[in-house]
Formats: structure tokens, sequence, C-alpha cells
């Protein structure tokens, strides 16, 4: 099953995104599923993971040079993941 979530952003104080902001989208992400489960985040953010997620960049802004985001506009950020409706076997019988 794939999830997707839609993140509606307000910027709060003047700042500066980069040109180019995947990486920071993807560790902006690693960020939140840490708030709910640390252990999650560090297997995905390990570096042999399969990684079953995206992050897209942050739509409303421009797209290939750094950009000022105007307080109160609204932009948007999209994660994406693909979740197992069936966990694996061996967290099937870990509480047997």
């Amino acid at each position: 099953m794939i999830v997707s979530l839609v993140l509606n952003l307000r910027a709060t104080r003047p700042t500066v995104f980069p040109a180019y902001p995947g990486r920071a989208s993807h560790a902006a992400f690693l960020r939140l599923v840490a708030q709910a489960d640390p252990a999650l985040a560090e297997r995905l953010h390990a570096p042999d993971a399969r990684r079953p997620f995206t992050c897209s960049t942050l739509m409303g802004g421009r797209r290939g040079r750094p950009f000022h985001p105007v307080t109160d506009d609204k932009y948007t950020g999209r994660p994406s993941a693909v979740a197992s409706i069936n966990p694996p076997q061996e967290q099937c019988y870990a509480e047997s």
C-alpha cells in the first residue's frame, strides 16, 4: 500500500531555502519519523538500508535557485512511503 502525506507549511520567520532542497526534505522527514519511532528512523537512515519512501521538494517555491519564503505564505511538502500490509514473519511471531 502506498501512503502519502501532504504537509502544509508556513514560514514563521525570514529564511532562505537552498536551490535544490531534496536533502533537507529527506532530513526533515527522518526527524518527524524519529519523534514517533526513533528505532525506525535509525533503520531508515542506516547506510545499507532499503528506503521505501520518497520526499518531494518544497512545492510553492522556486526550483534551481535559492528562494526566500514569504512569511505566512503556504508551501507544501509530500513524503510518500510503501507501507507493508503484512509484517515480516519474524514480527508475526515475536510476541508469541
